[in-house]
């Protein structure tokens, strides 16, 4: 048992030994870091002036980047369209859904009323505007209204 907790004891010391070390050396390392990521920031403002100067070379009117503004301007109105067109469709399926739930549920009710003819009671069934029915007693044909 004692051997147990001598040997827990060196690698305790051990690892704090590590640690120790790492914390004396860590912001050495931060800083050596810190000043390579610094130059290579101001060798991407270098390259970036650059572009911009070898830029006005290759368009010297400007002409160029106007055309592609223009297309891309163009690009997201027509992407904007669609989204709007897309909307106005979804809004038309859904009102139609809408409709045809209403019509499915006047379909399956069921109503008594008198006939227009023979004005005797007469039940039915699809209560929707527009539907034919005859009715039962004197054959006379009629619709909803």
């Amino acid at each position: 048992m004692e051997i147990f907790f001598g040997i827990a004891a060196v690698i305790g010391v051990l690892i704090a030994f590590v640690l120790a070390i790492l914390w004396i050396v860590l912001p050495f390392a931060v800083f050596g870091i810190k000043n390579r990521l610094d130059g290579l920031s101001r060798q991407l403002k270098e390259m970036i002036t650059q572009l911009q100067r070898m830029s006005v070379f290759l368009d010297p009117d400007g002409r160029k980047s106007q055309l592609h503004a223009e297309h891309v301007g163009r690009q997201r109105r027509q992407v904007a369209e669609e989204r709007r067109r897309n909307e106005i469709d979804q809004e038309k399926l859904k009102a139609a859904r809408k409709r045809d739930q209403e019509d499915r549920k006047l379909a399956n009710c069921q109503a008594s009323f008198d006939c227009p003819s023979c004005n005797r009671s007469v039940s039915i069934q699809d209560l929707r505007t527009g539907s034919k029915h005859n009715c039962p007693h004197c054959n006379q044909a009629f619709r909803m209204s």
